[in-house]
């Protein structure tokens, strides 16, 4: 019988996915290390640092919020002295009805439980200056989890790299 390349199986196509299923990740060698390394510092420094960056997203959400109320606060004009009703959300779309006697003046949280008693306009720029630092926090958070995310591809590359080592060594 003669045999032709159409009867030959194929070879079976090798990527760093195969040959990282096929090694072993024992704790004591070189790609255990690696891969407790990357499973038990980098994922949760990322998780730390995206949950912290997600914590600053939700104060400059409120903070658009508190500037969007004064903005139409500062556009209705009312006349000294006269009070204002409006609904505060108590949580969980919860509503109550509040009585405002001076509503040319608000408490804003400044950070630690502590609150100022602002005008409107005065309140206006401290969000301005807040959202500023704000914005400069977030950068500083998404260039950090961008090393820890290019750490990461590091380490992922060594062990493919280690691993396609192993997987080619002679058999002793």
């Amino acid at each position: 019988m003669i045999n032709t390349a159409d009867d030959e199986p194929e070879a079976p196509d090798i990527t760093k996915d195969t040959v990282l299923r096929s090694v072993s990740f024992a704790p004591g060698t070189k790609l255990g290390r690696f891969e407790a390394y990357l499973e038990e510092t980098l994922r949760p420094k990322l998780d730390r640092i995206l949950t912290e960056r997600d914590a600053v997203f939700e104060d400059v959400a409120e903070g658009t919020r508190l500037r969007s109320f004064i903005e139409k606060e500062l556009s209705i004009t009312r006349p000294d002295g006269e009070a204002m009703e409006t609904l505060v959300d108590l949580g969980h779309n919860f509503y109550a009805t509040a009585h405002v006697n001076d509503p040319k003046t608000i408490l804003v949280c400044v950070g630690l439980g502590v609150f100022v008693k602002f005008k409107l306009a005065e309140a206006l720029a401290f969000l301005d200056t807040r959202e500023q630092a704000l914005d400069e926090e977030c950068q500083a958070l998404t260039n950090r989890a961008s090393r820890v995310k290019v750490e990461m591809k590091v380490v992922y590359e060594a062990i493919a790299e280690i691993a396609e080592k192993q997987a080619h060594a002679p058999k002793r």
